[in-house]
Parts: C-alpha cells; sequence; structure tokens
C-alpha cells in the first residue's frame, strides 16, 4: 500500500498522533498556562511571602509523609524538572519545600524516597527545624499531583555467545556448542 493514498496517510497521522500523545507533560496544559516560567524554586525560597497565590510547578523526592485530620503534607526534596516534568536526581536539589492537600494521601503510596511531580499555589513559608537549624519551607497548596513509578535498572543477561559476539575469538573453536567450562564435555 502507497504512503499516498488517503488511508494511509490517515493510520501514518494517528500513529504519529499517539507518540506525541505518549511524551506529554504530566501536569495539564490549563495548569502549565497559569504557572510562571520565571518562579523556579530558588527565587520563590528567598521570598515566599512575596509570590504567594502564585502558581508553580515543582518536583522532586519525597522525604516525609504527615497525615493529620486536616489532610496531607509532602515533605519534598526539590529537584529540577526535565522535558516531561519528571524530577531528576537529588543531586541538583535546591532545598525542601512543604506540598499541602486537604485530601488524604497514603504514607504507604507516597512513601519516602519516591519521586513526585506537582503543581499548585504558594501559600507561604513555615521554619520547621532540619536536625538543629531552623529552615524556612515554602509552602503549596497542591492542585494537580503526579506520582512517578519505581523505576528499578533493567537486568540483562550477558551476551549467550561470549566475549567475541558472532564472529568468533582468536580460538578457532570457539563455536556457540562448544562448551565455556573446561573445553571438552564431561562425561558421567
Amino acid at each position: 500500500m502507497s504512503l499516498k493514498t488517503p488511508a494511509m496517510r490517515g493510520v501514518m497521522g494517528a500513529l504519529f498522533l499517539t507518540g506525541l500523545w505518549g511524551c506529554s507533560h504530566v501536569i495539564s496544559p490549563e495548569m502549565r498556562a497559569a504557572a510562571k516560567e520565571e518562579l523556579q524554586f530558588g527565587v520563590v525560597l528567598a521570598d515566599p511571602e512575596r509570590y504567594h497565590g502564585e502558581t508553580v510547578i515543582w518536583g522532586g523526592v519525597i522525604l516525609a509523609t504527615e497525615n493529620n485530620p486536616e489532610g496531607t503534607t509532602l515533605v519534598v526534596l526539590e529537584t529540577p524538572l526535565d522535558w516531561e516534568g519528571a524530577p531528576k536526581d537529588a543531586e541538583f536539589s535546591r532545598g525542601r519545600f512543604l506540598a499541602r492537600t486537604s485530601h488524604f494521601l497514603d504514607q504507604a503510596v507516597y512513601s519516602q524516597g519516591r519521586k513526585v511531580t506537582l503543581a499548585g499555589e504558594v501559600a507561604g513559608r513555615e521554619v520547621r527545624m532540619v536536625g538543629d537549624l531552623p529552615y524556612g519551607y515554602p509552602v503549596v497548596s497542591i492542585r494537580e499531583i503526579h506520582l512517578w513509578r519505581d523505576t528499578a535498572p533493567a537486568w540483562a543477561p550477558a551476551h549467550p555467545w561470549g566475549p567475541y559476539w558472532y564472529w568468533g575469538g582468536p580460538y578457532w573453536y570457539w563455536e556457540w556448542w562448544w562448551p565455556r567450562w573446561g573445553g571438552h564435555w564431561r562425561r558421567r
């Protein structure tokens, strides 16, 4: 079938749009439009009261989840976000923030070490102790939240043909059928 036929063009267009949809941002377009790009974490950290009510999109690694009758507070180690909205490594962190919601977020799901991206309004500053030092946490009221899946490195088995792949090695007898454990077949 030729790509010039209308049916094939429609199929290819649908596949292309499906591929684009799979690469979209995790925060809704409405929230991304409301958030100001210049309100990065470092800017708001300096003076959270100045930006009270402004919409931000931040992410990071959950340090603690605190549930109480008013809702849930997440203590998050902020990290920059990539183009998809996923938090980068914690080594790029610029500080911590508190994310609050009136909904219940289960501590077993929103557990320490999980990555999260959220959108919400800056609600001020709260001072808490980090060790023996007071730390001023910017507080964000959550409007949207995305919990990222835990990603473990994929395990790949060793190459079955040895270190020389298909072409064989320096020894003429290294074929796929030659045993690797001593150079000859063992008899029972």
